[in-house]
């Protein structure tokens, strides 16, 4: 359904309106398989789809907030850019919709001050998709279309160095395995938290990948386990790990998780691990095994096997292959080896 570009009477309740409906857009493109509560999500999700349903934005930002701890994790990535324009644009004093141009939105991307010029490009890309959103989605009574057609192709990209990964060496990796088994983990949990790090360190998995593993989704064939993951955009692809390396822990983990529950690795409470359960378990191990990092986090993990894969083969295509990348320049930061 398409609205007019200026469908409210002030600039500000219009714009409001236009974020609204374009944040209801990009939930309808979340993967279920990462909600926690699909019920409570959908019903919160609706509410995004009633016009004028919001007293202020107060009441918009604490929605998506709700939103985003039942599991959509990428409501942050397009939302605050847009929340961060809105309190910025609406102090300019602008009538209409249509008093935005290509030179307003210039001079707002150029006094974005972000240390990290990965957050302020970010902030640029989601203005663009923002206002292509409103060129598709608008449409008068007489069946025409406003075209900001925004491109900020004149502003240059931030500069900025691609700081190598942070990684664990061969002889790090080797003190944090051995650590790994010897940690006084809680018994009820030591099989899986052993297995969780093992299959971090072995395959080089995204944590949000690893928590979503169902019992299903592992097994056994010529010595070597099998594990589909899903990765981004829904894509998914299969990993491998000897058996001998996780045999013990798997086994047992599966014998602890018996629950009705479908996925591997699970709480005491017969939860759904999270994401910060896995950061917190990579951290104090870290701490336990004296290794100090700029990174202390689950992804250096990915890194630390991204970088010794490439190190034994020089196969670039076979390390995209391995973490799901789908374009190969995000893989070729782990050429600094050669």
């Amino acid at each position: 359904m398409k609205y007019k570009i200026n469908s409210r009477d002030s600039f500000e309740s219009s714009l409001f309106f236009w974020i609204q409906r374009f944040i209801y857009n990009q939930t309808q493109k979340s993967n279920s398989r990462y909600i926690k509560d699909l019920f409570q999500y959908k019903i919160k999700v609706m509410t995004l789809s009633i016009d004028d349903v919001f007293e202020d934005m107060k009441e918009f930002v604490q929605l998506t907030k709700e939103i985003r701890n039942l599991g959509n994790k990428s409501l942050s990535t397009y939302f605050y850019p847009l929340l961060n324009f809105y309190n910025y644009s609406i102090g300019l004093g602008l009538q209409k919709l249509t008093d935005i141009n290509e030179d307003m939105l210039m001079k707002y991307v150029s006094q974005l001050n972000f240390k990290s010029a990965v957050t302020r490009e970010n902030y640029k890309r989601m203005i663009i998709i923002f206002f292509n959103y409103l060129d598709l989605n608008n449409e008068d009574m007489n069946g025409d279309q406003f075209i900001f057609d925004i491109k900020l192709d004149t502003l240059q990209r931030t500069k900025h160095t691609n700081k190598l990964p942070s990684y664990l060496t061969e002889q790090e990796l080797e003190k944090f395995l051995i650590a790994n088994e010897n940690i006084k983990y809680q018994k009820q949990s030591a099989p899986m938290n052993r297995l969780i790090i093992k299959l971090l360190v072995f395959t080089g998995i995204r944590v949000d990948e690893l928590i979503n593993i169902k019992k299903d989704d592992i097994y056994l064939e010529n010595n070597q386990y099998y594990i589909k993951v899903l990765g981004k955009g829904n894509k998914e692809r299969v990993v491998t790990v000897d058996n001998y390396k996780i045999d013990k822990d798997y086994l047992r983990c599966l014998r602890i998780n018996r629950s009705n529950n479908e996925f591997l690795f699970i709480t005491t409470q017969k939860g759904k691990v999270s994401a910060q359960y896995v950061y917190n378990l990579v951290k104090n191990l870290l701490e336990y095994s004296n290794i100090v990092k700029d990174k202390s986090g689950a992804h250096m993990l990915r890194h630390t096997f991204a970088t010794h894969l490439y190190r034994k083969t020089k196969d670039i295509l076979l390390v995209q292959k391995a973490l799901g990348h789908e374009d190969l320049k995000t893989t070729q930061i782990y050429t600094h080896l050669s």
